[in-house]
């Protein structure tokens, strides 16, 4: 079993017209629950003069009907970063959810 030790926060965008035809961009939060952490890599790489780290991670939930719609569209807050959402998948039977993130920092921003 997972050991669910660490808050995370789903988050959903979406955009809408503004008053001159814009498009805004805004997030909500899907769900907070708690979660296991697993790091899977990290990297840093120098692209046009930048040094940029590269994490990747997967995060495992105890399944509910509300996150099995959690797609690579939204994405996860964790220890104060938002994760980008690459793979999602069902492990057991209605038992767990298993996501898997990358957080991309360009100059430690």
């Amino acid at each position: 079993m997972a050991r669910l030790d660490r808050k995370i926060t789903f988050r959903r965008r979406s955009s809408d017209e503004d008053a001159w035809g814009g498009q805004s961009e805004t997030w909500s939060d899907v769900a907070t629950v708690w979660a296991s952490f697993t790091p899977v890599s990290d990297g840093e790489r120098w692209q046009a003069g930048q040094s940029a780290a590269l994490e990747m991670a997967r995060f495992q939930v105890r399944y509910h009907a509300s996150l099995a719609g959690v797609t690579a569209t939204d994405a996860i807050q964790f220890n104060g970063k938002d994760w980008n959402i690459i793979g999602a998948k069902e492990i057991g039977r209605r038992k767990w959810l298993e996501f898997t993130g990358t957080w991309n920092n360009v100059d430690g921003a």
